[in-house]
């Protein structure tokens, strides 16, 4: 499919900003159908005409309000297939198991964050003075699918329970609900990344290396850090990691763990460490010895690199152990790779394997982390 967008970078930054337009599209393909009839809609909208402007001009053709979602479902799944690198928007949707729809509904919630004006067409929508963000009404008339309104509500509720949107106003009746995107999220699925971020924002850049002051920005200076850790010390902390996460009211209590290199080490020990974890994918890791991988009872997926061969060598011997300890297992070598083929920062990195690696790693966690229960209070 030939798009407007062919010639659009692949970067996640340029992918926000698709779905951003998306739900731009939608939201002024319902409000014009009522504003020629409503004249206090047609004043607010009338403010927003600078964005149909600017999809026209970027060839986005004029559609009937309820092909609009097609139309930019087919236009971003084109624009995504060029590239394998990793898009957070994607990831997000592909983990939760939802439809490109879902995720225009976030970026529909989000629009205010953008622009204020977004919020002035909301609040007559909502028909409540000073709400400007929209209420679950406002969305499922917006968003459905065929007329099915429930269907957007069912979105909302996978979204809400996801966090990825929140009610502002969450003791509302359900559909006066109004919702909000967290801020550091909408960061981070727009892919911006805040050089100094702010105090209170500064704890989600931590990282194995923090205690020696952080990633340095460079591979090659990464690995030399990571022998200057208190090995123990970082294992015990990763260990509390994961009990800290299990306590949060928003987790289900069923986790999993990814990592890559020395990440893929810590995923190994994780597994040996915590009976109760409920999936590993380690990425070209270190082995434990066979003595602690007979405590595993997590299922793994395990990716490596063809030609890797100080981390390949430990392979043998931990299949050996795995076997023995009837862990569930799944192993992939690529053919032609090298240790952090899935890291795009390094020359190594092969986006082919990286793509097919990462699409396994969500299919496995979606069969292994999906549908967990909350723990009782």
């Amino acid at each position: 499919m030939r798009t407007p967008f062919d010639d659009l970078p692949v970067t996640p930054a340029n992918h926000f900003r698709l779905h951003f337009y998306a739900a731009v599209s939608q939201l002024l393909a319902t409000v014009m159908a009522e504003a020629p009839e409503w004249d206090p809609l047609a004043a607010r909208v009338s403010a927003l005409r600078v964005y149909q402007d600017e999809l026209a001009a970027n060839g986005v053709p004029s559609l009937p309000r309820a092909d609009v979602a097609a139309w930019w479902i087919d236009a971003i799944a084109a624009w995504e297939a060029r590239s394998a690198i990793v898009l957070p928007v994607r990831d997000v949707r592909e983990m939760l198991g939802v439809d490109h729809v879902a995720m225009f509904l976030v970026a529909a919630v989000g629009l205010i964050e953008e622009d204020a004006r977004f919020g002035a067409v909301y609040e007559l929508l909502n028909d409540v003075t000073g709400q400007f963000r929209p209420t679950a009404a406002v969305l499922a008339a917006c968003w459905h699918t065929a007329g099915e309104v429930a269907e957007s509500r069912s979105r909302l509720r996978v979204l809400e329970d996801a966090g990825l949107v929140r009610a502002v106003n969450a003791d509302a009746p359900r559909l006066q609900r109004a919702y909000e995107v967290p801020g550091l999220l909408w960061d981070a699925l727009s892919g911006e990344r805040h050089p100094a971020p702010a105090p209170w924002g500064r704890l989600s850049e931590a990282d194995a290396l923090t205690p020696l002051g952080g990633y340095p920005g460079d591979e090659d200076k990464a690995r030399e850090l990571f022998p200057k850790l208190d090995q123990a010390k970082t294992r015990e902390d990763f260990v509390a990691a994961a009990g800290w996460l299990q306590a949060q009211p928003a987790c289900t209590g069923t986790i999993g763990a990814v990592g890559f290199c020395y990440g893929g080490g810590i995923v190994n020990m994780l597994a040996t460490r915590l009976p109760d974890l409920a999936a590993g994918v380690p990425f070209y890791g270190n082995q434990p010895g066979a003595e602690d991988a007979a405590k595993i009872k997590a299922p793994l997926l395990l990716h490596y690199a063809e030609n890797d061969e100080r981390i390949n060598a430990g392979w043998p011997a931990y299949e050996t152990a795995l076997k023995a300890a009837h862990v569930t297992y799944e192993m992939f070598k690529y053919p032609g790779t090298q240790h952090g083929f899935n890291n795009d920062t390094t020359p190594r990195y092969d986006e082919a394997a990286a793509r097919l690696a990462w699409s396994r790693t969500i299919a496995f966690f979606n069969q292994h982390l999906r549908g967990g229960k909350r723990p009782a209070d």
